[in-house]
């Protein structure tokens, strides 16, 4: 399917420029960004596709992955851990500041963009 999809996207000039902006990012980042695309809400369903579709070699797409899957659950176990014992501490404090990070992180570029009075576009895929 996904040298399919990728012929299909290739028929036009942007979808030309498009692919070739992606397999250079592939190519350039492609362990490193596996393992980072875990982190990134639906990053790694984006980059599995690009990267299948690009046909990054498998072997290098599972390990970096592992490392991936083993770093979110070590951020995971670490935040619920320490998370957990401020708790349990009392330090109802710290919470109320994550949260705050939290919704400010999630706001901030919508509050940017509204400022702007421009609406971004994604028909920017050459221009990295």
């Amino acid at each position: 399917m996904g040298w399919r999809a990728l012929t299909r996207l290739e028929r036009g000039e942007r979808g030309r420029r498009a692919a070739g902006w992606a397999q250079r990012r592939i190519e350039r980042y492609g362990g490193p960004g596996t393992a980072a695309s875990r982190f990134v809400p639906g990053g790694q369903t984006a980059f599995s596709v690009t990267a299948g579709m690009l046909a990054y070699p498998l072997g290098r797409y599972v390990l970096y992955s592992a490392v991936g899957a083993a770093l979110w659950a070590v951020c995971g176990t670490l935040a619920g851990s320490l998370g957990g014992r401020a708790l349990a501490a009392g330090n109802w404090i710290g919470l109320v500041v994550a949260l705050l990070a939290v919704v400010l992180l999630f706001l901030a570029p919508k509050l940017l963009r509204r400022g702007t009075g421009r609406i971004p576009t994604t028909d920017r895929a050459g221009e990295w």
